[in-house]
């Protein structure tokens, strides 16, 4: 298990927990970032922050410390990739 804010872009991973009980914990549940939720890093910011990361397929930008508040692990091969493309 790691992080979200540990995956690098094209990473997918399945959302197991959001660690904290904060305003901040709220709003990242309200964006979607919700157990059992499969999320791909789709960016990041030259300097390493912001990461930008698809949730249900639209794009959201989390500071990397919020990212590092959401526990997840390996996303299965999506069922739309064949021979390893993307």
């Amino acid at each position: 298990m790691k992080y979200l804010s540990e995956l690098q872009p094209g990473e997918r991973a399945d959302i197991l927990s959001v660690n904290t009980v904060s305003d901040i914990a709220r709003q990242l549940l309200v964006m979607g970032l919700l157990p059992g939720v499969t999320v791909e890093v789709a960016g990041v910011a030259p300097f390493g922050d912001p990461l930008t990361v698809k949730i249900r397929n639209r794009p959201v930008s989390l500071r990397r410390a919020e990212a590092a508040l959401v526990m997840v692990e390996p996303a299965p091969p999506s069922p739309l990739t064949v021979s390893g493309e993307k």
